[in-house]
């Protein structure tokens, strides 16, 4: 299995995420060109990266300096028993600024009209990478997709569990992340 000694990003985004009865926590993300990097604030100990060029998962534990390396195989066999929803994707015309950024809003409907999810997004930043993938993994999207390529999810709100996810910030810069030093493992 191919991964790679260093990762490097050129995007930074936190998002703020918050539940209803739940307190609010957040998650920092970093985007390359095809490979993203995230971790909690509640538990910046783990990191996890996925890498889109090798088809590999890495988990990597900072407190013992381990890196567990995992085809994305197996995960996209464990998706693909989940059950998914279909979803019909409506770009509504809205727009509203996040951070800045002009936003459009889509909505998500699943079955029987049922709406899944409301979310903004953005193109203007140019990301390398669409954020959307690991939603779509959920999904079974049907009709016309009108979601750009490349697009950034600036906030979601999913109706189901009433999650709110919202980015708090954003910035160009370029970040490595090198396993040298880490006992990797390939499983």
């Amino acid at each position: 299995m191919n991964y790679k000694d260093s990762y490097t990003f050129d995007h930074y985004v936190k998002y703020e995420m918050s539940k209803a009865g739940s307190d609010k926590t957040a998650m920092t993300c970093y985007y390359g060109t095809n490979v993203t990097m995230v971790s909690m604030d509640a538990n910046p100990d783990v990191i996890m990266i996925s890498d889109m060029e090798n088809k590999a998962g890495i988990m990597i534990s900072e407190k013992e300096k381990t890196a567990i390396v995992q085809s994305s195989e197996v995960t996209d066999q464990i998706m693909a028993n989940q059950p998914k929803s279909d979803v019909t994707v409506t770009k509504t015309g809205q727009k509203k600024q996040i951070l800045g950024y002009t936003c459009e809003e889509y909505i998500l409907t699943g079955n029987e009209n049922k709406k899944y999810a409301v979310i903004w997004i953005t193109t203007e930043i140019g990301l390398s990478h669409n954020t959307l993938e690991a939603l779509s993994q959920r999904m079974v999207i049907t009709g016309p997709t009108t979601i750009p390529e490349n697009a950034l999810v600036m906030e979601m709100i999913i109706s189901e569990n009433d999650t709110h996810m919202l980015v708090t910030e954003f910035k160009k810069v370029t970040t490595t992340k090198s396993l040298e030093g880490y006992k990797v493992t390939l499983y």
